[in-house]
């Protein structure tokens, strides 16, 4: 959809791509009201194809392989920050993970925490301290991913002096080494 172009001046090209923007807009809507275990499960029903959402692919990866692998990074991070990583089979209120069977892992890092749960048998996979309930939810969601480029390594230095880098881990701002 981002590949559409239009020859400028073209008054039926303008209108098409506005057009086109609108319905785009629609679909991105529907889109993202869609639960795909919904659709699995009515599809299950009627034609008696058994699939899991762990099968769905965008034709290069699943579901499936997808939380793998997230699975893994997260276990290598959580393994090279185990000094900031904790996990749980409960949350801060008492209540198992999702009412057992599941587990909580999280990092602590310079800009909050940011946590996954897993199911119990990925359990041994994160090297990390075991605290008996996970700390209190600081409101984190899956749009401040982000948190975890501030793990990186402390200020870099500069010849100057010191760089600092943002959350998208572009250059924030530079103080004189005399200030260190």
């Amino acid at each position: 959809m981002k590949d559409f172009v239009v020859a400028r001046g073209n008054t039926k090209s303008q209108y098409c791509l506005s057009e086109f923007k609108k319905i785009e807009k629609e679909l991105s809507k529907i889109m993202s009201q869609i639960d795909i275990r919904k659709h699995l499960a009515y599809l299950n029903e009627k034609y008696g194809v058994q699939m899991e959402t762990d099968d769905v692919s965008d034709g290069y990866h699943t579901f499936g392989c997808l939380y793998e692998q997230r699975c893994i990074l997260f276990a290598a991070l959580v393994g090279a920050y185990r000094d900031r990583a904790w996990k749980s089979r409960f949350h801060s209120d008492g209540e198992p993970c999702f009412g057992g069977g599941w587990f909580i892992v999280g990092i602590n890092t310079p800009q909050g925490q940011y946590t996954y749960h897993y199911p119990e048998d990925d359990w041994y996979l994160f090297d990390c301290e075991e605290v008996e309930r996970a700390p209190e939810w600081d409101g984190h969601t899956a749009e401040n991913v982000t948190r975890l480029l501030s793990l990186q390594t402390p200020p870099i230095p500069n010849v100057v002096g010191f760089l600092t880098l943002n959350k998208y881990n572009q250059p924030d701002s530079i103080r004189p080494a005399s200030e260190e």
